[in-house]
């Protein structure tokens, strides 16, 4: 059990660890929507996907060895047992660094989600009011009654002319 504690506390330090990482990105794409960076932001994107693969990786390792653990402290929670929940059954100084480590994973993973979304309510707000001056510029330049609402060229109505070319 002893190793599968090691395990679990350097598996919980890696996603702390990835967590800042991922808090960091998070604020450099709130930057980068603030100036208004393109590069910038999908550089952010893309940082991004590769911590998130990191993490998804190590919840994987960190489910496995909870799931052993849970049957070694008999819990009925099996691999959704908490980090806590084993902190406090081994006790002792490796349960404190569990509790403590588990309390930075939370508070790392609420203030990661915390910065993204007042990231998404900020793209969302300049998505709206980029729509709005769409609306407004096709006001404008609808003037001539061209633009159907689709926003594309629509014909008019037909025509029908003619001369005679006979006389």
């Amino acid at each position: 059990m002893n190793a599968q504690l090691d395990e679990l506390e350097t598996v919980v330090e890696a996603l702390v660890q990835r967590y800042e990482q991922m808090l960091g990105v998070a604020q450099q794409r709130h930057e980068a929507v603030r100036r208004a960076d393109p590069a910038l932001v999908t550089a952010t994107v893309e940082h991004e996907r590769t911590l998130a693969q990191e993490v998804a990786q190590l919840e994987s390792q960190r489910a496995q060895i909870v799931r052993g653990l849970a049957i070694a402290l008999s819990s009925d929670a099996g691999e959704k047992t908490t980090i806590s929940w084993i902190g406090q059954r081994v006790g002792g100084e490796r349960g404190e660094r569990l509790l403590r480590t588990a309390a930075q994973l939370r508070t790392k993973l609420e203030r990661v989600q915390t910065e993204n979304e007042i990231v998404r309510r900020a793209l969302m707000h300049l998505a709206s009011h980029m729509e709005g001056l769409w609306r407004q510029v096709a006001t404008v330049l609808n003037h001539a009654r061209t633009y159907g609402r689709a926003g594309m060229v629509e014909p008019g109505p037909r025509v029908v002319s003619a001369v005679d070319v006979t006389s």
